[in-house]
């Protein structure tokens, strides 16, 4: 491809779409566009933000292919509640130019079979996509290929947006560019980092929308308040970024067993009984029999949940930390 090409192929790409339903979004993105990679913590809002957004901009302009590997698309409750914060023709429009997906092959032959016409490209999210390609490697060495592939979907005309998830160490804390969970290629490509984030200790109902890194535009000064009121999100205003770092969420302390489970987890999302069996007998000096019992009460305080289906079957997820469990609570004795 000549110089000239390049050029023409530059001035013809579409330009970034407005989210009718995110004004204020669109306003300091300037539009979606490129590869957008969205972070956040467990159960934050990421995936229904995200299908507020495809909803808002699926039709015959736009076609949509989203993969969901953690099947958000089941829950039935999910799907009614944010269907109905839209026009009664969004299920037509859906059935006709949206498709998802649960299988990764699948998805990724459906991309590659779109016309070169521009579509919306979701993974949600990155890295269980990245944990199904690694064949029992390092999985983080996996989200680089992963990006890769945005990148090309990118460059042929469609717009992909990523929802990745943040280390730990981020949960309750303002986001900065290093927010996305794995590799410095999620931020490196993307043509908009942003996150999601709960700005007000004790209130899920408020989120920010923050953009840590722009590569196009400058860096916005503000960020975007959204309100939760059930399924449904609508913006309240714009809020300077800086006032809202220093305002930042008071971190709380880990419970004891969180504590123990991150040594059994790394940052991998999900292992096995045994390892978490291992991790309590090490750092509490107990026998398997009461490491089993910690075991059964982190399922309980919702630290870890089974797998009981697909590959992982048998194994352990960890999921969102609890607020407001103190590091004594449940399970005191040996």
């Amino acid at each position: 491809m000549n110089h000239d090409e390049v050029l023409m192929l530059a001035e013809q790409r579409p330009p970034a779409l407005p989210v009718p339903m995110f004004p204020l979004v669109s306003q300091i993105t300037a539009g979606i566009s490129g590869v957008w990679v969205l972070g956040g913590e467990s159960d934050v809002g990421k995936t229904t933000f995200t299908r507020h957004l495809v909803y808002n901009v699926v039709g015959p302009d736009l076609r949509v292919a989203y993969l969901d590997t953690e099947g958000h698309f089941f829950d039935k409750g999910a799907n009614a509640g944010i269907m109905a914060c839209h026009d009664s023709g969004l299920r037509e429009r859906a059935r006709d130019y949206m498709s998802v997906f649960q299988d990764s092959d699948e998805f990724r032959a459906h991309v590659g079979a779109l016309p070169v016409r521009r579509a919306l490209i979701v993974i949600d999210h990155i890295q269980l996509e990245a944990e199904r390609s690694s064949s029992g490697g390092d999985s983080f060495h996996q989200i680089d290929g992963v990006m890769k592939v945005a990148i090309d979907w990118s460059n042929a005309g469609h717009i992909v947006l990523v929802l990745s998830q943040v280390p730990r160490n981020f949960y309750g804390r303002a986001p900065t560019k290093s927010v996305f969970k794995g590799r410095s290629s999620l931020e490196a490509g993307a043509t908009i980092g942003a996150a999601l984030w709960r700005p007000e200790k004790g209130n899920d109902d408020l989120l920010q929308f923050v953009v840590v890194k722009p590569r196009y535009i400058p860096k916005p000064k503000v960020a975007v308040n959204l309100v939760r009121e059930g399924w449904c999100l609508r913006e309240v205003g714009l809020v300077p970024v800086g006032e809202e770092r220093e305002a930042r969420s008071p971190r709380r302390k880990k419970h004891r067993y969180e504590i123990v489970l991150d040594r059994a987890y790394g940052e991998a999302q999900v292992t096995t009984n045994t390892a978490i069996v291992r991790a309590f007998q090490r750092a509490e000096k107990v026998s398997e029999r009461t490491a089993q019992s910690r075991v059964k009460e982190c399922i309980t305080l919702k630290f870890i949940q089974p797998i009981e289906d697909g590959d992982d079957k048998g194994k352990y997820r960890r999921v969102g930390e609890r607020e407001g469990v103190s590091p004594s609570a449940s399970g005191s004795g040996s």
